[in-house]
């Protein structure tokens, strides 16, 4: 019922928006009622958990919510944004319209983002491996088939397999930018 329209992190801020879908007349008394963040370490796989983060109340009958979250508001510093995994739910309230198709009448949804910048200037390390045509660009190949690991683990629903692979490949990484980064991920 609610699709996120951004929802990046970006110079230690979590941008997100999310707005109630138009599709046909399904969703005309449908509103957002709130918005939970959880992180991979309070991530649990039955939705928002007890232990969230952040958590934003709509007042009123709305229909898309825009939040620009600091890390001070988040309760992170500017290194954990750089760390962090967030889980961000956009809980519905209302009721669809009774012919709304089995499946898009789910309350919640899921949205998944972490900073890209620091894997995106590491990756930029390996990028002069395909200068050498006689070798394969092994460490290159390794940095996008790590990004794409988890990224495909979150478009698929297997949060826990992309939280494992987050924490294994980048939970400890270097997440000092060496250059500004125009990145928007």
């Amino acid at each position: 019922m609610i699709k996120f329209t951004e929802l990046r992190v970006h110079n230690g801020h979590l941008l997100i928006t999310a707005e109630v879908r138009e599709i046909e007349h399904y969703y005309d008394n449908v509103y957002i009622d709130s918005i939970k963040i959880d992180t991979q370490d309070t991530f649990v796989s039955t939705g928002p958990s007890s232990n969230l983060i952040y958590e934003y109340t709509t007042a009123g009958n709305v229909k898309e919510v825009t939040l620009d979250l600091s890390a001070v508001t988040l309760g992170l510093t500017e290194d954990q944004m750089l760390r962090t995994m967030f889980f961000v739910y956009a809980i519905a309230k209302g009721a669809p319209h009774p012919s709304t198709p089995c499946g898009f009448d789910n309350v919640t949804s899921t949205g998944v983002t972490f900073a890209l910048c620091p894997i995106y200037n590491e990756t930029m390390q390996y990028v002069k491996e395909v200068e050498n045509t006689c070798e394969l660009p092994k460490g290159l190949i390794n940095m996008i088939l790590q990004l794409k690991a988890i990224q495909y683990s979150i478009d698929s629903g297997h949060y826990t397999q992309a939280i494992k692979y987050y924490n294994k490949f980048y939970k400890t990484f270097d997440a000092s930018v060496v250059t500004p980064c125009g990145c928007h991920g």
